[in-house]
């Protein structure tokens, strides 16, 4: 099954505009189950964490006095920006024009904010942002706009990886790749798992990978 049209991603890697959408090439049954199961599972999910996220919320306000939400410039389906949620982990959060990703003992990074790095609950309100429609429970982690032009991709390989929603979890963070990228080899792998994704996506993929996330986070591997 072929999942994308090669002319569409040639053409833009290639700078011309007038190509259709990586995304809308792919079948129109999968694009379909894709987006029923993001709004079931981000429904079902918020549900059942909310207690949860309302309580971090109000430990990050009462501890920090700062603003528990943090929102940054991120890029989505198609190269098109939107503003991603987490809980506030950092002292000071980078702007959207001059990110620098945490690393391993970060002096950025608050106490508790740490914790929720290990186990990834800074990352529960992007529940929200899979709701809207802007990302997808599973998909190639989305990187700041400001990032973008610095991934070590060629232009073919950028389009392809843009033509799947961004996800809250997939395939590189349930093999260990996630953390730092800093380090050039680990970020070559972390891309070269999310192309791989991308070329062979699937809902039954997509149910593979969520079932493998929370074991995944539970381990903690790499994260900072």
């Amino acid at each position: 099954m072929r999942l994308f049209d090669e002319t569409a991603i040639w053409a833009r890697s290639r700078g011309e505009e007038d190509f259709p959408k990586l995304h809308n090439s792919r079948p129109l049954r999968l694009r379909i189950a894709k987006r029923t199961m993001d709004i079931a599972g981000s429904l079902l999910a918020l549900t059942v964490v909310a207690p949860l996220a309302l309580g971090l919320g109000l430990i990050l306000w009462l501890v920090y006095r700062q603003p528990p939400l943090y929102r940054q410039l991120r890029t989505g389906l198609n190269g098109a920006p939107f503003r991603i949620v987490k809980f506030r982990t950092m002292w000071v959060a980078d702007a959207d024009g001059a990110v620098t990703p945490a690393a391993p003992d970060d002096e950025r990074v608050t106490p508790l904010g740490r914790l929720l790095r290990r186990y990834s609950l800074d990352e529960l309100p992007q529940l929200w942002n899979v709701l809207k429609g802007e990302m997808s429970l599973v998909g190639p982690r989305p990187y700041a706009v400001s990032m973008s032009d610095r991934l070590p991709l060629t232009a073919r390989e950028a389009a392809l990886r843009l033509s799947v929603p961004p996800g809250m979890t997939g395939a590189a963070q349930i093999a260990g790749l996630r953390g730092p990228i800093d380090d050039p080899a680990h970020m070559r792998a972390r891309l070269r798992v999310d192309l791989d994704y991308v070329q062979q996506a699937s809902p039954w993929l997509d149910l593979k990978i969520l079932r493998q996330t929370l074991p995944a986070i539970w381990r903690g591997e790499n994260a900072c």
